[in-house]
C-alpha cells in the first residue's frame, strides 16, 4: 500500500516535470517540426496542427482535461507524504510547496474549466466541514464563490466560452429522457 503511493506521488511529480517542459520546450519544438514538414511539400493534418497550435498541456494524456483530473486525484497525496519521509522538514518542502506547485502549475496549464470548478468547490466544501473559526468559512465560501463568478465571466468573455458545456449539458438530457421512455430495454 505505501509504496504504490509513493509510486503515485513520484509518478505525478514526474508527469509535472512532462507538463511543465511541454508547455515551456515542447510545444515550440512541434510547431516547428511541423511547419518545417509544410516547408518541405508534406501535408500536415489539420487536426495535428490545432493541437499543436493549442498551448493546454496535456503531457502524457491524449487529453488536457485527462491530465487535469490525474492531477486533482493525485495531489493530495503530496501531502501526505510531505511529512512521512525523512527528513521531515526537507521531505515537506520538496513534496508540498514544490511539487505542489509544479502540480498546481500543470494543473492550471491544461486550462481545464471542470478543474476549475472542481478546485474551487473543494475549497469551499473543505470551508464548510473544516473546523476553523466561522469568520475564515466565510471568507473562503465568498472567495470560492467570487472565484467562480469571475472564472464564468473570463471564460464567457475571453475564453474558449461554454458551447461544449451547453452540448455537454444537452446530452445528459436528452440520455435521461431516453432512459426515462425505456427504462430496461433501452434503444437504438
Amino acid at each position: 500500500g505505501k509504496r504504490l503511493l509513493l509510486v503515485l506521488a513520484a509518478g505525478m511529480l514526474f508527469l509535472s516535470y512532462l507538463g511543465l517542459e511541454q508547455y515551456f520546450w515542447g510545444f515550440q519544438e512541434s510547431r516547428q517540426y511541423l511547419l518545417d514538414q509544410e516547408a518541405k511539400g508534406i501535408p500536415v493534418s489539420g487536426v495535428l496542427k490545432a493541437r499543436a497550435f493549442d498551448d493546454r498541456v496535456f503531457a502524457t494524456f491524449t487529453s488536457c482535461n485527462s491530465l487535469a483530473g490525474y492531477m486533482l486525484l493525485l495531489t493530495p497525496m503530496l501531502w501526505r507524504w510531505g511529512g512521512r519521509c525523512e527528513p521531515v522538514k526537507l521531505s515537506r518542502v520538496l513534496f508540498v510547496a514544490l511539487g505542489g506547485g509544479a502540480a498546481l502549475a500543470v494543473l492550471l496549464l491544461t486550462k481545464s474549466r471542470a478543474a476549475y470548478l472542481a478546485i474551487a468547490l473543494t475549497v469551499g466544501i473543505a470551508a464548510v466541514l473544516w473546523p476553523m473559526r466561522r469568520r475564515w468559512k466565510i471568507a473562503l465560501i465568498a472567495l470560492m464563490a467570487a472565484t467562480v463568478l469571475a472564472g464564468a465571466f473570463y471564460i464567457h468573455r475571453y475564453g474558449r466560452g461554454f458551447e461544449s458545456m451547453e452540448a455537454r449539458a444537452d446530452y445528459l438530457r436528452s440520455s435521461a429522457l431516453l432512459l426515462a421512455e425505456h427504462p430496461f430495454a433501452g434503444c437504438g
